[in-house]
């Protein structure tokens, strides 16, 4: 119940993420207008300013190296990203890889740092690194299957991460009924921010109720 709560709680932190830069930019928008309605001075070149402002103010989504965002409860920093839109056959499931980011986390608070150390079993420093990965599974068949998703990340042949350590998943998705599309978002600590070369493991498929084996383990590697 502790790892569920952990886990739905800071899922909702970074979700907050762009929702705040979408409602905030919202709210800009509405009180540039008003200062319109009320300037008898304005100028364009005025309002270019403010609306540029209010852009740097505002862009809380991490999609650039170096961009930061400040929570509250803590700060991230993206220190490297890749898009890669790869869809990958494997077996009645098809599987894209989005994209995949290194990001580091600090000025952690002491209540974060509680809870995370709670989901790890594991004193956590006050800053560390980890990486997100995006993908979605199809289940393309008439069946429905069984698939554990990401068993195990592999960072620089030297550092071994189980999927089941996934800080960021709201829920743990094995069931994909027949037709259906999952979107998964995954979160994995790693122990250096020097990573360059990624191994993804993906678990083999199943027929739904069985130990029937529809494919097995699909390996996929990428380099940031």
């Amino acid at each position: 119940m502790r790892k569920v709560v952990l886990v739905i709680l800071f899922t909702l932190c970074l979700f907050l993420v762009a929702c705040n830069n979408n409602g905030s930019a919202e709210n800009d928008s509405t009180n540039g207008i008003e200062g319109n309605k009320t300037s008898e001075t304005g100028d364009e070149k005025s309002e270019q300013e403010v609306e540029e402002t209010s852009s740097d103010k505002d862009n809380k989504e991490l999609n650039e190296v170096g961009d930061v965002v400040n929570e509250g409860l803590y700060s991230v920093e993206l220190l490297k990203t890749k898009e890669i839109n790869e869809t990958l056959d494997h077996g009645p499931i098809s599987l894209k890889v989005i994209d995949a980011k290194l990001i580091k986390m600090f000025d952690i608070s002491d209540e974060m740092k509680v809870s995370l150390e709670q989901f790890f079993n594991e004193e956590i420093s006050n800053d560390f690194t980890y990486i997100q990965l995006q993908y979605n599974a199809k289940n393309t068949s008439d069946d429905d299957i069984t698939w554990h998703r990401l068993t195990n990340v592999v960072a620089d042949k030297s550092e071994q991460v189980d999927g089941n350590d996934d800080f960021l998943s709201r829920e743990f998705v094995y069931d994909i009924f027949a037709g259906v599309e999952v979107e998964y978002l995954g979160g994995y600590l790693m122990s250096s921010s020097d990573v360059n070369d990624v191994r993804l493991i993906f678990s083999p498929v199943h027929k739904n109720g069985s130990y029937d084996e529809l494919s097995g383990k699909l390996e996929y590697n990428f380099s940031f």
